[in-house]
Order: C-alpha cells, then structure tokens, then sequence
C-alpha cells in the first residue's frame, strides 16, 4: 500500500492495533507521565462530580418527566422536537430505574459521558501530535468551565461529546489502517449522536470531512479503495440513523421528524438576522466559562498552531465547513451547548501552541529545562487558572432550583392524604421531580381537588397569581379571595384557605 507517508502504517486488525497502541504507551510513557496524566484525570472528574449534586434545573426536569419516565415503547416514539433526546433519555431512564429518582441519578449518565471524554481526547492527541500536547490537552478539557457547565447538566450535550471524542479516536484509526471495523464503528456512534439530538450532525458531519480531507492529503495509489470505504461507512452511519429513528418516523411521518412545525426552517431573510445570536452566544461562553485574557492568548495559540500545523488545520477547516453546510441547509438557530464539542478541537490548539512556546523558551533562555517537567508546570498553572476563572460560572450555571426541593420537603410534612397542590409552568416539572426524588406520593399533583384542601404554588419569576394558576388548572379564580399565604421562600409563595 503506496502512501505520502515515509513511515509505512501495518495494521494487525482493530482489535490488534488497540492492544498495540495500549502496549506502545505503557512501554514508552515514564512514570512521571503518568502519574500526571492520572492526575489531571482525577482534577477533571472531581470538578465534574462537584456538580452532579447541584439542584435541578427546569430543562432537566422537563426531560425526566415527559420523557425518561415514558413506557420504552412511548419513548423511542416522542420525536426530538418536542424536546426529546432518545437515548439520553434511555440511559436516564436505566439511571434511575437501577438507582432511584434523584439528581445524582439523573446526571449520571451525562457524567459518565463527561469523564470518557478525558482519556479519548488524550488518546487522540497522542496518536496525532505527541504526548506532552496530549498532556497539556488533557489538562485544559479537565479544567476547561465551559464543558464543565455544558456536560453538567443532563440533557445529552455531553453525551454528544464523548460520541464525537470517541469518533476522532476510530477515525485517526481509520485513516492510517483503511480497518473496517473501525468505519463501522464511526457510523454506529455517530448515528447514535443524532438519535441523542439531531444536532449532533455538526459534529458527525466535521468527523467525516475530516477524514476525507486527511486521506486525500496522505495518501496516492490507494486513495480510490480508501474513498470508496469511506462513502460506504458514510452509507451505513445514515442506515443506522434511519434505523434508529423509524419507530419515530413510522408513529409521525418523515417530516415531523426532520422538520417538525415547533421548530421549523427559517427563510432567509430570518435566519440572517438571527444567525449572528448563535455565534455571539457561543462567544459569551468561552467569555463567561474563562477569561479575557486567556482567550486572547488562546487565540494567538490557535493562529500559530494552525499556521505549523497542517493537521489542526485539517481539523479547524472540517468544524468551519461542517457549521457553514448545515446552518446554511437547515437555518436553524441551535442551543449554544450544540457546539460544546468545537472546545475540544480548540483546546488541542492550546496545547500544540503553548508547547511551542515552551520550546521557544528552552532554546533561547532555559537550554537545561526538559519537556516533562516544563510542559506539566505549564498544564498545571494554566488548569488551574482555568478552574480560578471559570469557578463562577459554572458554579452559577448550574445553580438550578433549589427551592424545588424545599416544596417537596413542605408537602411531605404538611399536606394531607387527599389534599392538591397547584403548580403552574416554568415550576411544575421540577416540583413534580422533587416530589419524586422525595418519595411523595404525586397524586398531590394530580388528585381530585375536591377531596382535601387546595393549596396554589406562586413564583415571582414571572410573576404568577393564585387566581392565574387556579385558573390554568381549571379552576374557581374566585377562591383566591378566602387564601392566604402559609409559606415564603425567594421567589417563591405557598396559599392556602385558612
């Protein structure tokens, strides 16, 4: 097999060249790199694990009780739209089911999902640069606020993450062995990043492009044989998704699935004077989630590592050409958590720019300082000023509905069998949540209001009234005049009738 490349590529099979890969870094990684890599990976996955017992947020709670909770075969059913990532929610619904309903539970899966990403984006880096911008990489993803906040929250952002991750990993393999396997394997996770959203076709789009690119720059006589797998996998990752998607589209036609009338295509002229919001939006993140002054250095970094880097430029030009397709066709303006997974490109841009500075330094001023060292100093510094400045906002992001779990408290220990609580929108699902994780029986919800007393639930964001929330529930708006208030907390007030 002809190639550019001056170094001739064997492959021994998938599985082969896994155990390979797995022995070479256990045989040439010093033990000093190690424990680095380890604890960077343990600083990730406490940062991560700080949150999984944050309140709930109305988004999350929304999910859980529309979807996760659904009959198996009501939920393969619900389409996107409507606010449904399927096997997010499956894997909420096998959260909870094996370990009970709460919010640990809830963000289990998204947590997981959160720590995977950490030794695939090492692995990759590795495999495509070398281990001290893998370590410095690992550093900024593990500290990094704005995939901090983002994978915190349990609607399948990170999810989307670890199958994008992941992807880059099979595809590196798949470049340099033209393996099968690995092809197949990019369409089966890549087809279930889009059963999670539909928007994770930013991100799988990116992956192939990405490999077509790097094939038709590395490789001659074999590009015909290496091209037509790739259209192959390409084919198979867009069965699978039909696959997965076809009880959806059996129980509500095509269109209501790709086009659903909640969240139609904008014309044109709409779309641009809105697009601009997503890419502001997605700049307030890095804003928020970091600093000034490191975002300014880290775009002097990734200008650098792009212009001594034809592969980060492969990379940056596939995430570029893939936003620029899709937003184009589908003219749709996407949460800013749809591009959490261009984080991890960038902060591999990082990692490649900050090691050739450190290299500059060696040669003009520090001749004696080693890579290991210097490079784990500066991984260090920059995760931890990573975590100084990001601390509040992904502190404040997370900080959900506290008050939600002070109501199911309160019901516990003083509504009665028979009595009702009223609860309007934006506070019913997470109440309802609440009530769960607190083992309440929610017929207090739900039950007839005719068999016990009548309590109504008010927040002051937005404002809300008894005789609004009596009325939305169907209710007698003039029985407010005999309620009084028995409950205060910040934004939120319990009425009853004396």
């Amino acid at each position: 097999m002809a190639s550019k490349r001056s170094k001739k590529y064997v492959s021994f099979g998938f599985m082969g060249d896994l155990h390979a890969l797995l022995d070479e870094y256990a045989r040439k990684t010093s033990a000093q790199h190690k424990a680095a890599v380890l604890l960077f990976l343990l600083l990730g996955i406490g940062l991560r694990a700080v949150l999984l017992g944050r309140p709930i947020q109305t988004g999350e709670a929304e999910l859980y009780i529309d979807f996760a909770r659904l009959p198996l075969s009501e939920l393969l059913v619900a389409t996107n739209a409507s606010g449904n990532s399927v096997f997010h929610s499956l894997l909420t619904k096998l959260s909870t089911g094996l370990f009970g309903v709460g919010v640990v539970q809830l963000r289990l899966p998204n947590f997981i999902a959160g720590v995977l990403c950490l030794p695939l984006i090492y692995i990759f880096t590795r495999s495509m640069f070398n281990r001290y911008i893998a370590l410095t990489t690992l550093a900024l993803v593990a500290c990094s606020g704005p995939l901090i906040g983002i994978g915190s929250i349990a609607v399948g952002f990170g999810i989307c993450g670890a199958i994008f991750t992941l992807s880059l990993v099979l595809g590196r393999h798949f470049i340099k062995s033209n393996d099968l396997t690995s092809g197949i394997l990019i369409a089966l996770v890549n087809a279930i990043g889009l059963w999670t959203m539909p928007a994770h076709s930013y991100a799988a789009l990116a992956v192939f492009l990405w490999i077509l690119i790097s094939l038709l720059m590395g490789y001659t006589t074999s590009i015909r044989e290496r091209i037509i797998r790739l259209v192959f996998v390409f084919l198979v990752f867009l069965a699978f998704a039909f696959l997965l998607y076809a009880p959806m589209m059996q129980a509500h036609g095509f269109d209501q699935v790709i086009d659903h009338h909640s969240r139609p295509r904008l014309d044109w002229r709409t779309f641009d004077q809105k697009h601009t919001d997503m890419a502001f939006a997605l700049w307030a993140l890095v804003e928020n989630g970091t600093s000034g002054t490191i975002i300014f250095f880290g775009l002097i970094g990734l200008v650098y590592a792009a212009f001594v880097s034809s592969k980060l430029r492969t990379l940056l030009f596939s995430l570029f050409a893939s936003g620029v397709i899709l937003c184009l066709f589908m003219r749709r303006i996407e949460p800013v958590g749809v591009w959490g997974f261009t984080f991890y490109i960038f902060h591999i841009s990082s990692g490649l720019g900050l090691f050739y500075f450190l290299k500059f330094l060696q040669e003009k001023a520090f001749p004696t300082w080693d890579k290991g060292p210097r490079t784990f100093l500066a991984s260090l510094v920059l995760g931890l000023l990573l975590i100084w400045t990001g601390f509040g906002y992904w502190w404040g992001y997370t900080v959900g509905l506290p008050q939600a779990d002070k109501v199911a408290a309160y019901v516990r220990d003083n509504l009665a069998p028979g009595d009702k609580l009223y609860v309007q929108h934006p506070w019913d699902a997470s109440i309802h949540f609440a009530l769960l994780a607190a083992d309440v029986d929610e017929s207090v919800l739900f039950g007839d209001p005719d068999r016990g007393k009548a309590y109504v639930l008010c927040g002051s964001r937005p404002v809300q009234t008894v005789e609004g929330v009596l009325s939305t529930h169907g209710q007698d708006p003039a029985q407010a005049s005999s309620m009084r208030m028995v409950q205060e907390w910040p934004e939120l007030k319990i009425f009853a009738a004396p």
